[in-house]
């Protein structure tokens, strides 16, 4: 029995070749595998973008999660290209900014509002950044509460 499909070599190479486009296309639309996020990472994604979830850090993210630290270290640089406290830090520091141009609640107030225990690290933090310190943020954008100029971005 002759399970040989194509009659030569040349219409078996020109099928494969028919064929190579629609595997290019499949290839550059189809998301990275890094970019499709397993669900249990997405679902703590989601559980921490509550305030009082990334306020109170690392120690909330790890029960949240239920597993080691090493481990989900492991997946936040895998899946996200960051560390858990970068992550965490990176919520605290868009909450920050929020509370900046949202009123004159007093910076001391927001630090600790927003999850930081050491002031003088909140403004190293701050300052890298946004590139000012948080007074200057909040003088440097105070038209953004009055609704005047474009928005920033705080994320």
């Amino acid at each position: 029995m002759n399970t040989n499909r194509f009659a030569d070599n040349e219409t078996a190479c020109r099928y494969i070749l028919s064929l190579f486009p629609y595997l290019v296309q499949l290839f550059l639309t189809a998301p990275a595998p890094e970019a499709i996020l397993p669900a249990w990472f997405s679902e703590l994604l989601e559980k921490m973008e509550r305030r009082e979830n990334y306020t109170t850090g690392l120690p909330c993210l790890l029960a949240l999660a239920n597993m080691s630290q090493e481990h989900l270290t492991r997946s936040f640089r895998r899946y996200i290209g960051m560390t858990p406290t970068e992550y965490i830090n990176g919520k605290r520091l868009s909450l920050a900014a929020q509370l900046l141009l949202q009123g004159d609640m007093p910076v001391i107030e927001i630090c600790g509002a927003c999850g930081f225990n050491s002031l003088s690290r909140f403004y190293r933090l701050f300052t890298e950044r946004y590139g000012c310190a948080p007074k200057a943020f909040r003088t440097q954008f105070a038209h953004a509460q009055s609704g005047q100029g474009s928005p920033i971005s705080l994320s």
